[in-house]
């Protein structure tokens, strides 16, 4: 068995890393797991624990969704939180609303279902996750660094390929391995 999800890579930009750094910075005390720039993605489909003599035909499905897709663009213009304000479980950087997004994901989740994998119960949010929250004794002067960036203009993204990804959980945080590539028309 394979932990797999789908996802598009991000190189994040200096704005992206500056915000990144900025929370760190100002919240090192408190209890929070950051992302490492460095494996920072856009999750598009989770499949989790999966049989590794389903690979080639989800490498097959995915191979016959890129032929109707062409290269497109991403806004990251937002910032936000999974759970509330006050308490927060995830902090997050947004993607603007792109259909080009949304039909990519409604394929795969299309395709991947008549394999077996079920369409997820919740509605697709993109993001790109920045930390996961455990504990923010401040919770005041964090809503407060949120609203700073709120509807600012992050990072343009060109999204040429999307990647299946192996991820190997340990103690320090997940590892991910790229299985295969897949290049957008």
């Amino acid at each position: 068995m394979k932990r797999l999800f789908i996802a598009i890579k991000i190189n994040p930009n200096d704005a992206y890393k500056n915000i990144h750094t900025s929370f760190k910075q100002n919240f090192k005390s408190d209890n929070i797991t950051w992302v490492n720039l460095d494996v920072t993605h856009l999750t598009l489909k989770f499949l989790g624990e999966t049989q590794e003599n389903k690979i080639e035909e989800i490498d097959q499905i995915l191979n016959k969704i890129t032929l109707n897709f062409n290269s497109f663009e991403l806004n990251v213009n937002n910032i936000g939180i999974f759970g509330s304000k006050y308490e927060p479980r995830v902090i997050w950087l947004g993607i603007e609303k792109s259909e080009h997004l949304e039909n990519l994901v409604k394929a795969i989740f299309d395709q991947l279902e008549t394999i077996g994998f079920t369409k997820d119960r919740q509605n697709f949010v993109p993001h790109l996750t920045l930390g996961r929250i455990k504990n923010i004794a401040d919770k005041k002067a964090f809503q407060n660094q949120i609203d700073l960036f709120k509807n600012k203009e992050i990072q343009k993204i060109k999204v040429t390929e999307f990647h299946l990804y192996e991820s190997i959980l340990h103690k320090t945080g997940p590892q991910y391995f790229g299985l295969k590539s897949y290049i957008l028309r």
